[in-house]
């Protein structure tokens, strides 16, 4: 059965009647404007109404959930133009009271009546609201003073206390917020809040030790941007460069791992969410020095290289598929809940050691792990070829 949808009366006066266009073929009265005001104001009170009983009617939580965010998506699109129905002028007064009886006045009435509902919306039913969805344009716009008065800040006072590049990286998600019409989520803007709220209280007080306060703050955020990414994989390096035998080496990072692995991290929680977490990267990172370490160690044993890689080729599965291929089917199995034992990481260190390809006898984890992450269009295609093999064969058993 098709979801009730509340706003259609809304929707024909956004997108049909107060159209700029529409108007300026055809201007509005002053007494239909009048007339549409009060149409607002019933409006106002009867959709919340009418969705809090629809809702409430609704017994399967997917099905509440998806009528709730059906009305938040059509709310935010109406919000959305209505903002940019109005003049740059008129956006400085949109929440400045008056009385007159104007079309740009109807537009800003609209616009914080829409808004109103929202926030009632958000507010009665947080449960069901799509954190993930779109945010209106002009929360974003309201933010945007802030989040310059945050950045200037930080930068005042840390310019001349931490590395260039460290400040670099924790000023790229304000830089991007302001310098981009990218779309934001209420998910987004809350993660950047908080980092906001942070960066205020470090400002605020002593400087000491402060790169290294912030950095265990970001850990916690799972701030998982590339900046970071490289900024700690250059640190630990420059350490590591420091020790002179091969068991120091192995201390060194089998110590990183232990300290990250306990790094407090704040449940999901997420900076970038097409990105795996940070402490996986990380963790994934020094894997594969020590892979590498304990491989350079073998070669120094007494056994020839020859006879060592044929032993290794009868101790894996062969497959028929390129290692893309063989980490996406992994992925596959791990999402549909057919594998319920481990971790997307835990999965693709099993999956490297345990699996050869007819390019690569030693599949590296950290490029499976990458791999799988990404999805190429043609391992789609191939899963997809493989899968509906797999499909004929059954019928034929």
């Amino acid at each position: 059965m098709a979801l009730h949808y509340e706003l259609e009366v809304l929707e024909d006066i956004v997108f049909e009647t107060l159209h700029p266009k529409k108007i300026i073929e055809t201007p509005i009265p002053t007494a239909y404007i009048k007339k549409l005001m009060d149409v607002l104001a019933l409006e106002k009170n009867s959709i919340p109404q009418k969705i809090r009983k629809i809702a409430n009617s609704l017994l399967k939580e997917n099905r509440k959930t998806a009528y709730i965010q059906l009305q938040q998506a059509g709310i935010t699109r109406m919000m959305d133009a209505v903002l940019h129905y109005l003049l740059p002028k008129d956006l400085q007064t949109v929440y400045i009271a008056s009385k007159s009886v104007t079309i740009e006045q109807l537009y800003k009435s609209l616009y914080i009546e829409l808004e109103n509902i929202l926030f009632q919306f958000k507010n009665d039913f947080s449960k069901y609201f799509d954190y993930d969805g779109k945010l209106p344009d002009g929360n974003k716009w309201r933010m945007e003073p802030l989040m310059q008065q945050t950045l200037e800040a930080v930068k005042k006072k840390l310019t001349k206390k931490i590395n260039s590049s460290f400040l670099e990286l924790v000023c790229e998600p304000f830089e991007h917020f302001l310098l981009t019409d990218n779309e934001y989520t209420y998910r987004e803007l809350l993660y950047l809040q908080e980092l906001q709220v942070f960066l205020h209280s470090i400002i605020e007080q002593p400087l000491d030790k402060v790169e290294e306060r912030i950095t265990d703050r970001l850990l916690y955020l799972n701030f998982n941007s590339v900046l970071f990414f490289n900024y700690c994989i250059l640190k630990m390096s420059a350490e590591a460069a420091k020790k002179k035998t091969v068991s120091e080496l192995v201390e060194y990072f089998s110590w990183q791992i232990k300290i990250i692995n306990q790094t407090l991290a704040k449940l999901d929680v997420v900076y970038l969410k097409h990105l795996p977490p940070i402490r996986d990267q990380l963790v994934f990172w020094i894997a594969e020095d020590l892979y590498y370490l304990d491989k350079k160690h073998q070669l120094s044993l007494a056994l020839p290289v020859n006879r060592e890689v044929e032993k290794d080729k009868l101790k894996k599965v062969h497959v028929q598929l390129t290692v893309s291929d063989l980490a996406l089917g992994a992925r596959l199995l791990l999402d549909t809940g057919v594998i319920v034992n481990t971790n997307y990481t835990e999965l693709m260190k099993i999956v490297a050691k345990g699996f050869r390809t007819n390019r690569q006898v030693t599949i590296s984890q950290r490029n499976i792990y990458n791999v799988g992450f990404e999805a190429s269009a043609p391992s789609k295609e191939k899963m997809k070829t493989v899968l509906m093999k797999m499909v004929r064969k059954i019928g034929e058993y």
